[in-house]
């Protein structure tokens, strides 16, 4: 006698069930196969997501190498946030390797922002992403820089990437004023009053210099906001997260020898404080509210909204000015 099969005692099972029995273990037994096909499909649309997007990451970066796009990287070093310029040479596997502007001691292991830009049918395209110091090494006055691949690449708007640490002397006058968040802006220069602190270009014959260490300076400048540090005077209540300010800074926007001075203020508040360990400083991160250009003998003030790019023009066009200077600096042998 042939014993039966597995398939035909389920069959015999199943056929003398009752209608009722019969649709339960239908169930039972389709339900598992169904959420084992489910998880399968999802998992193979997962990995043609990630597959799409490391190759699209991969894409941007290195159209980025091979069109020479110059990228900005923000590091962190003795509690100041500083910013470098650099290219990216090669793509190796899990690593990206950059020649970049000389820096001093690079943290190695510590995390670091980068900033490119790529231009894709004459249109201007800005991103970001988070990356990790590997290796670092001194190379003809620049640095050699190794950094982790990065996982995934954000947009950004233009105005918060082109942002650089300016040089002393092409910032004459930097002045700060601790400004009511209720109160109107003022409508003539005469109405802002007496600066809360203030720091301007000393001259010791034909060089300029800051009186050390100055009470404000500016730390880094964008399209999007300021950094400055304060050394004196830091205990005020107002000098806190959300509170606003007005801000004046005169630079120099001319690369040659005959100065072109700009006068710009802004109204902005305060998005970030914190204290510098190494000193008794305070570091201040201001987003842009509002602006003006002022000129020399006209004493009225004609405020530009955030969303109105007309005033910002300036502080974008000098940015600029010194990252094309920088990176032409940086392509030299």
């Amino acid at each position: 006698m042939q014993t039966p099969g597995v398939l035909d005692s389920l069959y015999v099972f199943f056929l003398t069930r009752s209608s009722g029995e019969f649709l339960v273990l239908s169930l039972l037994f389709l339900l598992p196969l169904v959420a084992f096909v489910i998880f399968l499909l999802k998992n193979h649309a997962k990995e043609q997501r990630e597959k799409a997007h490391t190759l699209s990451v991969q894409d941007l970066l290195t159209q980025a190498k091979n069109t020479v796009e110059s990228f900005t990287l923000q590091i962190l070093i003795n509690e100041r946030r500083t910013h470098f310029l650099a290219l990216l040479e090669r793509i190796e596997d899990d690593r990206l390797f950059f020649l970049c502007e000389r820096i001093p001691n690079a943290p190695i292991g510590q995390d670091i922002q980068c900033y490119f830009s790529i231009t894709d049918h004459k249109k201007q395209q800005f991103y970001t992403f988070l990356s990790t110091i590997l290796a670092s090494e001194p190379h003809n006055q620049k640095t050699k820089l190794v950094l982790k691949y990065p996982k995934e690449l954000t947009l950004g708007q233009k105005r918060a990437f082109f942002r650089i640490s300016p040089p002393h002397d092409a910032i004459k006058t930097v002045a700060l004023w601790l400004w009511p968040n209720d109160a109107p802006l003022a409508k003539e220069v005469k109405d802002i009053g007496e600066p809360y602190l203030s720091s301007t270009m000393r001259y010791a014959g034909q060089t300029p210099t800051m009186k050390l260490p100055e009470p404000l300076s500016v730390l880094d400048l964008s399209g999007a906001g300021i950094g400055l540090r304060l050394r004196a005077k830091t205990d005020s209540p107002m000098l806190t997260k959300d509170a606003h300010i007005l801000c004046l800074v005169v630079f120099n926007d001319s690369l040659q020898e005959e100065e072109h001075l700009v006068n710009f203020l802004c109204h902005g508040k305060i998005t970030n404080i914190r204290q510098d360990k190494n000193t008794v400083a305070i570091i201040l991160g201001i987003e842009f509210l509002d602006w003006a250009l002022l000129d020399r003998g006209v004493p009225t003030i004609n405020w530009f909204n955030k969303n109105n790019q007309a005033g910002i023009g300036a502080i974008l066009q000098w940015v600029t000015k010194l990252d094309i200077e920088r990176r032409r600096h940086l392509l030299r042998d």
